[in-house]
């Protein structure tokens, strides 16, 4: 895995053009943005795949936020990736905003 980070607003703008994902990680606030998937609407998963496809991806529903995660509940999502990659299940329903996830691998 390779891994760009920059810490001014200048090497931030720069290393964008690069990403596949992105983790953003605020100090002032404490918490951690997950931005290491693709997210998709019902419309567009319908657009990528027919129903079959659909029912054998069989999407796990969960309800998760990788949005603004106070640092102390970080585990927490490191055990939701753990999982994830020991089932090798890297896609799912997100009740949490409506969308279907896929994690970056």
């Amino acid at each position: 895995m390779k891994v760009l980070y920059g810490i001014t607003e200048e090497d931030i703008k720069e290393t964008r053009d690069w990403e596949e994902g992105r983790v953003t990680i605020d100090i002032e606030k404490k918490t951690i943005d997950f931005e290491v998937m693709h997210k998709y609407t019902f419309e567009k998963i319908k657009e990528y795949y027919d129903e079959d496809e659909r029912k054998e991806l069989d999407f796990k529903e969960i309800d998760r936020n990788f949005e603004n995660i106070p640092f102390e509940d970080v585990f927490e999502l490191k055990a939701f990736i753990d999982k994830a990659n020991f089932n090798e299940q890297y896609y799912f329903y997100n009740k949490n905003d409506d969308t279907y996830i896929f994690l970056i691998q």
